[in-house]
């Protein structure tokens, strides 16, 4: 993956199904991170034009699978 390429993903929109489309549409990856955490990809809106961006992680991130446990802590938790 590289900056410019298209993509095709579905948004992750906050809301009811029948309100929003979520299907998988195109996508402009717009940026990624140096050490591959995550990248950024830009929509554009298909009725209005408009467009927005979201961020997605790499699903197979180092240190997530270095990191047994990994998750929510609570405060004054250990490890």
């Amino acid at each position: 993956m590289q900056i410019g390429d298209t993509l095709t993903r579905a948004p992750t929109f906050y809301g009811t199904k029948d309100m929003i489309d979520a299907s998988p549409r195109p996508c402009r990856v717009v940026y990624i991170h140096p050490e591959l955490r995550f990248y950024v990809v830009e929509f554009r809106s298909t009725v209005t034009g408009e467009t927005w961006r979201e961020t997605f992680y790499f699903p197979n991130r180092p240190e997530l699978i270095a990191r047994s446990g990994w998750g929510p802590r609570l405060p004054g938790a250990r490890g």
